[in-house]
């Protein structure tokens, strides 16, 4: 019997395809796969597949005939009666009841194979519907056997995947139209019906009494998942376009149902059956995962269903809102019932976070001001409650280094909830926030204090250890936290502002009585028997930093990507504090110094006196007494305690020795409350410098350190020199302490600069924190109002001698702190107005570089290859990279003058250390920067010497590099071909001056010049030949080198299209390659090479002969990738571009494609797919490569794939 034999044949064959690799050969196991794939193909094989699927004890046979079945259905669709089609689905189903033993994976397979059946037949109706599927189910489910009815699950789910058009959509060679129709056809017809069908089942479920029983359970949990599928579904909307990503499942997908889901919906026991069904389902994770998630999904409902038809839309507008906010309002109700009558557990936090992220997600602002006033603030307390609990844990989560991080998610998600509060704050009832907001302010702070204010725990000594080496800054591990606190913090700066300021100042009293005693203690004993507890002075320093943090985040938010401005709240605060002030009477104490003020108004003068402060004080210089300025204030009348102006001084910057550092600290001690953090965090920096000072170094935390150049650089960018045109309105005391032209900014930028030059000096062993430091500097010296002062300060001019005499710490700088440090200080440079001052700073900042590497070059050691000159030359060289990253139009000439003969050295080098890979990749990144920053300013002789030692450069470094090769990208690094990748770069660089030329002089013509273009190609002559398919794996280099061929073919065609043969035809190889293996981004260069080409060939007929059977091949390329193949939609504007260039270039060919493309595919497709390409190529467009005709060939062709690739694409 041939049904037998073929049984018996595939029972062998998967025995030893599912055998141990080290039980049968590799020659077994192909013959094996072989014999099972040739089974597959089998034409009709239906009857013995059944056969098989009834006597066979083998599960990988049986599956192998359900897999059979499944692909010739499909296959054989057109040649089968709608009774042979009814009687196999049939016949699978009633296997499938009949087997409830089958191997879980063998009856899945079975039953997406009926599911692909029923698919199959939606649109013609061949064979009966999903109505016998769900009397099947209905059947199974009544049966009141646990098996039967997990079967029953089984076919639902089945069905779900099958028409969900997503990942889990089984790819049996259909169309992307048909997947979609039946999509939005079962969405129309059976999807609701599965809805309903579980809610059924839920119902009958809940009404069972507790605890139910372990089949229960199980049943429960199989309609859970169906009810989370359906809740999950992505509806299709009309007109939505078929593409391949539509096949990804979307995580993160609302509930967006149509209008004729209202009935079940928004019906008042849909809500209340999911909240009581998961308090039953709550005790067991998996259960409660899927309930929880199904209330997550329910907390997003949008779209349509809220939408009433016809009428009077002005009329509607209220009933619509109406229906709305009626589901909010009874979701909140449900939700706050739940949570009261329940004690959450570990692994329902998350879903709960979710739910309330969601409801302040999707609900707009309104349906909340339309809630019942108890019922909102019932919310917000729950969701303040909430997030101060679970804020708790997640910080004792995060203290014990947990892997499982389930508390920070939901507390993550909880401060998602927070900022979609923030952002509608008013649209609120004014203050309805600022109570919750303290809560939760004072609830982070306390989690990241110690004790006895806080509660966070953990060793800080053994963290402060790990923090550089094992873990991600704080600043950027918890940067949505700290934005969220942050914002919250200006919700309350009344609040916050002193709060913050408070613990500060105290915890810098503990740190100045820590540093006093260890001062003490180390006079009266030597260092080695001094006994110090560390773990007091760590926990302190963990306090500090996460102060500094919040405040940072208080105070000003991130510059990224817009300009810094002050927060408006803090603005206003600063304002409001003003209004303390009593003009009149200030006026008339100006105006009779001698005169006595009243008692009663004492407590007004020490909140008005700013400005008689700055004037009294002005003459005084740093470190006046406090007795000096006592009597000034009394000069100018003020008459307030001493006691009172002793305790602002001491917290403000009095030193031990009772001098004061800055006449600017008083002004801001005593003038508004809003600048008082901001002196804290300036008296924290002054702490750190006299700690320093005291050779207490080994007691400071670089972390701390490094926290404060954080806050310094994102509050500076802020206040510092801020522009008064961006703001409605101005503080007097922030305009007077930071504003322009004030002495307040000018003593600020000094002070900034001690504090960098400190850090400097005691922490040049961090790397992080000296990065961050010299971060700081460059971020001040980078904008030219703020270089002026940064050149006016003698601190700047210090560092500028120690640099001339290379002296510590500038010499004692590791490389790449160079580089960051010679950038900031030629940045400064550019800041000085005055030429005779502007000649001596770049005196003391170059020249003894240009002597030290001069010195170097001629050494011997240098030439020998000795390990120090080495070192030492690539310090030299990351100070240069340095200067040509900071150049600017303004200096461009003379940074030239100083680095071009250095260069020529640097090319010599290359040949001299060709074996050492840091000299030869430095070497490269210096001629890649000096190109980059310096060439589109430099006059054309500049620029002939610049191309000259570039191409002198490549030569070099082609003669020690011919035949370099890499074998497999998988035995290689990336790093290893840095070099490659920096020379490319700087080829691409060479052409900046074709795109962007500042030089103002009329240019010359040099006998025996070369240019960029020459350069380039010289370097391609040396690059192509390494880019195999091998090195094209690397990402980055991939990147780096079709961008040099882009630039290349679209700033200098001509010289592109007139490259030698053989180097032309490898780079348009490599094009061809890309396409097939690289991303989005190469793509797009690829494709704006092939544009270029193309549009030069057509525009220079008689000199592109040549190129015609390039672009015709490049023509069918590109037909084949954007018509019938799955290619991102980020690519269709260029790619369609491309294509219209190519068919300009070759019409005939073209219409030869379309022909036979219309020719290959099904009679009911042939006519629509003609009309399709005449809309897309109609006789009124011209086939002239222009701007317009792009434009109307692009809009075409957008129609053109949403009409042909429904039937064109399959899956």
């Amino acid at each position: 019997m041939a049904e037998h034999t073929a049984m018996l044949e595939l029972e062998q064959a998967s025995q030893i395809f599912t055998l141990p690799p080290h039980m049968v050969t590799n020659e077994q196991r192909l013959a094996a796969q072989e014999l099972i794939l040739n089974f597959r193909k089998t034409r009709m094989p239906y009857a013995v597949c059944q056969y098989i699927l009834e006597h066979s004890k083998n599960d990988y046979a049986l599956f192998q005939a359900a897999t059979t079945i499944k692909e010739a259905i499909i296959r054989d669709w057109s040649l089968m009666n709608p009774d042979a089609v009814e009687a196999l689905r049939a016949f699978l189903l009633r296997y499938i009841t009949k087997n409830i033993t089958l191997q879980s994976y063998v009856r899945e397979q079975v039953l997406q194979t009926v599911a692909v059946i029923l698919k199959r037949a939606t649109l013609e109706k061949k064979g009966k519907s999903c109505d016998t599927l769900f009397d099947d189910v209905t059947t199974l489910i009544s049966s009141g056997n646990i098996t039967m009815q997990l079967v029953a699950c089984s076919m639902l789910t089945s069905l779900l995947n099958e028409y969900s058009y997503t990942s889990r959509t089984s790819s049996v060679g259909l169309t992307w139209e048909f997947h979609i129709k039946c999509k939005r056809a079962f969405e129309l017809s059976d999807l609701k019906r599965v809805f309903t069908f579980s809610l059924k089942v839920l119902n009958e479920i809940e009404a069972q009494p507790s605890p139910l029983s372990r089949e229960a359970t199980a049943f429960l949990n199989r309609i859970l998942c169906i009810a989370e599928q359906v809740l999950s579904w992505e509806f299709t909307l009309p007109g939505a376009k078929m593409h391949n990503h539509a096949f990804n499942f979307n995580p993160n997908a609302s509930l967006r149902p149509p209008e004729s889901w209202r009935d079940v919906l928004l019906e008042k026991d849909t809500l209340s059956l999911f909240f009581r069904i998961h308090q039953k389902a709550r005790f067991n994770s998996e259960m409660a995962h899927h309930s929880m998630q199904c209330l997550v999904q329910l907390a997003c409902l949008n779209g349509a269903i809220f939408k009433i038809e016809s009428g009077n839309s002005s009329n509607k507008a209220p009933e619509t809102n109406h229906a709305q906010s009626q589901y909010l309002a009874q979701f909140i109700s449900g939700l706050l019932h739940m949570l009261s009558q329940i004690d959450l557990q570990d692994y329902e936090n998350f879903g709960v976070a979710c739910i309330f992220r969601n409801l302040l997600l999707m609900f707009p602002v309104q349906d909340f001001n339309l809630l019942d006033v108890s019922l909102f603030k019932s919310f917000i307390d729950s969701l303040t409650s909430l997030t101060c609990k679970i804020g708790r844990f997640a910080a004792q989560e995060e203290s014990l280094h947990k892997d499982d991080t389930i508390y920070m998610e939901s507390y993550e998600k909880l401060l998602e909830s927070w900022m979609n509060l923030v952002r509608n704050v008013d649209s609120l009832p004014p203050g309805c926030l600022r109570a919750s907001a303290t809560e939760v302010f004072n609830s982070y702070m306390q989690c990241h204090l110690a004790a006895p204010e806080g509660i966070r725990a953990g060793n800080a000594e053994d963290k402060e250890e790990e923090i550089d080496e094992t873990e991600e800054d704080d600043r950027y591990k918890f940067s949505d936290q700290l934005c969220c606190i942050g914002s919250l913090g200006r919700l309350i700066p009344e609040h916050s502002l002193p709060l913050l300021s408070k613990i500060l100042e105290d915890r810098i009293g503990q740190m100045s009585s820590h540093f006093q005693g260890l001062q003490q203690q180390r006079d009266l004993v030597s260092t080695h028997e001094a006994t110090v507890d560390m773990s007091g002075l760590h926990a302190l320093q963990e306090d500090l930093h996460w102060i500094v943090l919040v405040s940072g985040n208080l105070l000003a938010d991130s510059a990224e990507g817009e300009t810094p401005t002050i927060p408006s709240n803090i603005m206003k605060f600063s304002m409001e504090q003003a209004k303390a002030v009593d003009i009149p009477l200030t006026m008339k104490m100006l105006a009779s110094p001698g005169e006595k003020l009243d008692p009663s108004h004492e407590h007004k003068v020490d909140l008005v006196i700013s400005g008689v402060i700055l004037d009294s004080l002005a003459s005084i210089g740093v470190g006046a007494d406090h007795n000096v300025i006592l009597d000034s204030l009394a000069s100018v009348g003020v008459g307030a305690d001493r006691r009172v102006i002793l305790d602002l001084m001491a917290s403000i910057g009095l030193g031990a020795d009772r001098r004061i550092s800055s006449p600017l600290s008083v002004l801001i001690g005593v003038a508004f409350l809003s600048l008082r953090l901001i002196t804290a965090v300036f008296r924290l920096c002054e702490v750190g410098n006299r700690a320093a000072s005291a050779k207490l170094t080994e007691f400071l935390s670089p972390q701390v350190d490094s926290t404060l150049m954080w806050f310094l650089e994102r509050w500076s960018d802020a206040y510092m020199l801020h522009d008064e045109m961006d703001y409605t309105e101005m503080s007097l005391a922030l305009a007077t302490a930071f504003g322009m032209d004030t002495e307040g900014v000018r003593w600020t930028f000094n002070f900034i600069l001690q504090k960098i030059f400190t850090t400097l000096s005691v922490w040049n062993s961090e790397p992080t924190l000296i990065s961050d430091t010299l971060e700081l500097l460059n971020d001040m010296a980078e904008q030219s109002s703020r270089a002026v002062y940064l050149s006016q300060s003698e601190v700047l001019w210090n560092l500028a001698r120690l640099e001339s005499n290379h002296q510590p710490p500038v010499s004692s700088l590791a490389p790449q702190a160079r580089r960051q440090f010679m950038k900031a200080m030629v940045l400064a440079g550019c800041g000085i107005k005055d030429s005779a001052q502007e000649e001596q700073y770049w005196k003391l900042l170059l020249q003894s570089n240009h002597q030290r590497f001069q010195h170097l070059i001629e050494s011997a050691a240098f030439r020998e290859g000795k390990e120090a000159a080495r070192q030492q030359f690539l310090y030299l060289l990351e100070s240069l990279i340095g200067i040509a990253t900071a150049t600017q139009n303004s200096i461009a000439k003379e940074m030239f003058q100083f680095i071009g003969p250095l260069l020529e050295h640097a090319v010599k080098a290359i040949d001299i250390h060709h074996n050492y890979e840091d000299i030869v990749t430095t070497s490269f990144e210096l001629f890649s920067e000096v190109v980059a920053k310096m060439l589109p300013y430099l006059n054309t002789a500049d620029s002939q010497t610049l191309y000259q030692i570039c191409l002198s450069a490549i030569q070099m470094f082609a003669k020690h590099n011919l035949g370099r090769h890499c074998v497999s990208a998988d035995d290689e690094q990336e790093t290893k071909f840095k070099d490659i990748i920096l020379i490319m770069e700087m080829l691409s660089n060479l052409m900046s001056k074709d795109i962007l030329d500042f030089n103002k002089e009329e240019r010359l013509q040099i006998e025996n010049s070369i240019d960029g273009p020459t350069v380039v190609i010289y370097g391609l002559e040396l690059i192509v030949p390494l880019m195999s398919a091998e090195m094209l794996k690397f990402p980055v280099l991939c990147s780096c080198y079709f961008r040099l061929i882009s630039y290349l073919s679209d700033l200098h065609s001509e010289k592109f299209c007139q490259l030698p043969e053989p180097l032309f035809n490898s780079i348009m190889a490599s094009v061809e390659h890309g396409f097939n293996s690289c991303g989005i981004d190469v793509s797009r260069m690829l494709f704006e090479t092939i544009l270029s080409i193309a549009t030069h060939s057509f525009q220079h007929p008689q000199s592109s002969q040549h190129l015609q059977a390039t672009l015709a091949h490049f023509l069918k390329v590109v037909f084949r990738m954007l018509v019938l193949e799955n290619f991102d939609l980020a690519l269709q504007e260029i790619g369609s571009t491309t294509l219209f260039c190519l068919i300009c270039c070759n019409q005939d060919l073209y219409r030869d494609l379309v022909n036979e493309l219309i020719q290959a595919q099904p009679e009911e497709f042939k006519e629509r797919l003609l009309s399709a390409f005449n809309q897309l190529t109609p006789p009124t467009l011209t086939m002239h490569i222009s701007r317009p005709n792009k434009i109307t060939f692009r809009a075409n062709f957008d129609v053109f794939l949403n009409s042909v690739r429904g039937f064109l694409c399959v899956r």
